[in-house]
């Protein structure tokens, strides 16, 4: 066995309060840990710590050796990822974590029971004491608890949601605390709850669309209590009746952000019979013809293209939003079908004109609304001439390049093609790229055209009417030929002819 060297241990003085006969002294003790500083910080480096957010661990490990990481970090490392955060649980109150660090650099987030966030350079840890939840008996609100400091790691765990999100390791020794047998559904890929899956849910059911978009990230299954709580009418009610849109918001845009098959999720939803009550748009396209070009119903298309549109960027907002706009890309086919000829004539104008209702049922922002609706209006687009491309970016701009992701992804996704014709399909799509390309180094040429309405009455003494839309359109016909035409002389003359004014 190696000899500790005992010059490199750490000694640490913890002041404590003791009884001294009748008066409350602090005393200064000093409490030595019997393990080397460069052992413990490179096992907490190994698990993917920085070197800053080392030394926030290390200052708590002077104070406490209750010391944990705890929630997503530990399933990250234990499936073999990089952990995102780390988020810390611990003994220590927060006045007490306060004290450890100074005020420039602890902030305290919450109320009743507040978390202290640490920042040390770049670094910055969340810390929360153990606590523990006491249901006051209401079901589906979660803040109908009385909530607790804890004593124990272990009884943290227990208010945690899914097995595999309720284990922590010991900061200090590396130790894996796991009393629900979290690493082993990680290991199996099975989505379980903390024992009671009704119970869990209940208690916030926003779990239960947490729980979808968990299995599709580890590419598992539902344990059978989960599945037969999933299933429960009444579960369900919770859902529909307590979670708030935009926490259903938000749990949708995490999982286009970090689940490249997030197809899985409307799918299960459609599968525990609760999509048509959470989307009622994207549940009419199940099971609906897919007319005579495809080989697929309607929704199957839709989650190809969705999952055929690649894993979202992290670090592009807008291209999770492109991905959630290509499940949604053909939602306005069942309103636009014709039973007759069964086709969909205008289906992206129709699907453009649904989105607002979908999404501001959720409570998506202006932005992000309008943003959707410009990928499902143009969808159909696929100019192949320079003037055809100069028009569509000067109409949505640097959207063009997540519309082309778009349309690569429904070149892929219909199931009566050949191999070949997707290729030749792939390869107009890729022309149109180039041509986006191109156009992109001329835009200051296109995008602004120097004739307005103001300009065109005071030329020829109109009045304002529809007869000057049609002198616009043709003013902008003519510089998106060729922006050489972008001049404002040049373009009322060329309206004087066009117009015999």
């Amino acid at each position: 066995m190696e000899r500790i060297n005992k010059a490199k241990l750490r000694p640490v003085e913890k002041v404590i309060n003791t009884q001294v006969g009748s008066e409350k002294k602090a005393v200064t003790m000093q409490k030595r840990y019997w393990v080397k500083p460069e052992e413990n910080e490179a096992g907490l480096k190994k698990l993917g710590m920085s070197n800053n957010e080392v030394s926030i661990v290390n200052r708590l490990l002077e104070n406490s050796d209750k010391v944990y990481i705890a929630g997503g970090a530990v399933r990250d490392i234990l499936s073999g990822n990089k952990p995102k955060d780390f988020d810390i649980a611990t003994n220590l109150k927060p006045d007490e974590i306060m004290g450890i660090f100074d005020k420039e650099s602890a902030k305290l987030t919450g109320n009743v029971f507040p978390t202290v966030r640490v920042r040390l350079g770049e670094a910055e840890l969340e810390i929360s004491t153990f606590r523990k939840e006491i249901s006051s008996g209401a079901t589906g609100d979660r803040n109908a608890f009385q909530v607790e400091y804890a004593d124990t790691v272990e009884e943290d765990l227990r208010r945690r949601d899914l097995t595999i999100n309720a284990m922590a390791i010991n900061a200090k020794t590396g130790e894996l605390i796991d009393p629900f047998n979290g690493r082993e559904d990680l290991k199996n890929k099975e989505i379980r709850f903390v024992e009671n899956a009704a119970d869990r849910i209940s208690e916030d059911p926003l779990r239960y669309l947490r729980a979808v978009r968990f299995k599709l990230r580890i590419g598992g299954e539902y344990a059978n209590s989960t599945k037969k709580a999933m299933s429960d009418s009444d579960v369900q009610k919770l859902v529909l009746d307590k979670v708030s849109p935009d926490r259903i918001r938000e749990e949708v845009l995490k999982g286009v952000a970090s689940v490249e098959k997030f197809s899985g999720f409307f799918n299960d939803l459609n599968e525990f019979g609760i999509l048509e009550h959470l989307f009622p748009e994207v549940h009419t396209m199940v099971d609906h013809d897919g007319g005579p070009w495809h080989g697929e119903d309607v929704f199957t298309h839709s989650m190809l293209v969705g999952d055929h549109y690649g894993a979202a960027n992290p670090e592009d907002k807008r291209d999770a939003l492109g991905k959630l706009a290509a499940y949604f890309h053909d939602i306005g086919k069942p309103s636009a079908y014709d039973h007759a000829e069964r086709t969909f004539y205008d289906h992206e104008s129709v699907g453009a004109q649904q989105i607002p209702d979908i999404l501001k049922r959720y409570r998506f922002s202006n932005e992000e609304v309008g943003f959707i609706q410009t990928m499902v209006a143009n969808h159909m687009k696929k100019p192949t001439t320079l003037k055809g491309v100069r028009r569509m970016y000067s109409e949505i701009g640097d959207n063009a390049g997540y519309l082309l992701k778009l349309s690569k992804a429904d070149a892929m996704s219909n199931l009566r093609k050949s191999p070949e014709e997707v290729t030749r399909s792939l390869q107009v799509v890729d022309e149109i790229g180039g041509l986006i390309d191109q156009v992109k180094n001329e835009k200051d040429s296109f995008t602004k055209i120097n004739v307005n309405g103001n300009d065109i009455m005071t030329e020829f003494s109109l009045k304002p009417g529809p007869h000057l839309r049609d002198m616009l359109d043709y003013a902008k016909d003519l510089v998106f030929e060729d922006p050489v035409n972008n001049d404002r002389d040049s373009l009322l003359t060329k309206i004087r002819g066009k117009f015999n004014l």
